[in-house]
């Protein structure tokens, strides 16, 4: 996806990935672009997250259990 505002917004050039990762209780995003030329990996909001897919972002979705 090339640079929108929500990725602009953000400081990143390019958005190669939105991760989704559910963890037991606990959900969490994050984003991995290109910022000032380099790769970079970001926490970021699950408002965000559905903005940046909603303007085509590729997404991951990982469920992640804990084997007792």
């Amino acid at each position: 996806m090339e640079a929108s505002a929500s990725g602009a917004d953000l400081g990143f050039r390019r958005i190669e990935l939105v991760r989704i990762t559910v963890d037991g209780e606990c959900t969490t995003a994050e984003v991995t672009g290109v910022v000032h030329r380099y790769p970079r990996t970001k926490r970021i909001s699950l408002a965000t997250a559905a903005r940046l897919v909603a303007a085509g972002a590729p997404m991951s979705l990982q469920h992640r259990t804990e084997s007792r």
